[in-house]
């Protein structure tokens, strides 16, 4: 994986290896509070394939 310059970890911009597992949602930054956050996800049956 290539981090950016302004990535979210202020890691240097270099190439790491990662491993990673699930779902992700990038999100600009929320005001302080309680927030509902909810999104929908649609999965392509590849056995019809």
């Amino acid at each position: 994986m290539q981090l950016a310059e302004d990535n979210p970890g202020g890691l240097p911009p270099e190439k790491i290896e990662a491993i990673s597992d699930g779902r992700w949602i990038i999100m600009k930054p929320r005001a302080p509070g309680n927030h509902e956050v909810c999104f929908k996800e649609v999965l392509l049956d590849v056995t019809l394939l």
